[in-house]
């Protein structure tokens, strides 16, 4: 589409289309063109250097609902992730603000049965 990049015609076929599983190739494989092709809706991410078995593999895994990035794009959003501030157990849902947070980063979280609370039966007898 004139006048569009990947991203932003990955966020419009989101928009109109939102059960579109879209793998972007590119030849940009630094962090912030990753995530915001993800951010964006994208599933996939593959370089344009990909063989063909690669590009192969990227569209059976995206078509099966499975996210897929390219080894080196996949290194890179990690190393990326390690560097920043984000600290563990501290998600917080950018499309709740508020909503979502994690109680662990609260130390709200003592014990398993906090995590996920289990009604207790006696045995059969």
């Amino acid at each position: 589409m004139p006048g569009m990049n990947g991203i932003e015609i990955t966020q419009q076929s989101k928009t109109t289309s939102p059960e579109t599983r879209v793998i972007i190739c590119s030849t940009k494989s630094d962090e912030l063109n990753v995530l915001s092709a993800l951010r964006a809706g994208a599933k996939g991410y593959v370089l344009k250097t990909a063989s063909f078995d690669e590009l192969n593999n990227a569209i059976h895994k995206v078509y099966s609902g499975v996210y897929y990035l390219s080894d080196e794009v996949l290194e890179r959003v990690i190393e990326y992730y390690c560097q920043s501030n984000h600290e563990y157990g501290s998600y917080k849902n950018p499309d709740q603000p508020g909503k979502g947070d994690s109680t662990i980063s609260e130390g709200r979280i003592n014990e398993n049965r906090d995590i996920a609370p289990v009604e207790h039966k006696p045995p059969y007898r």
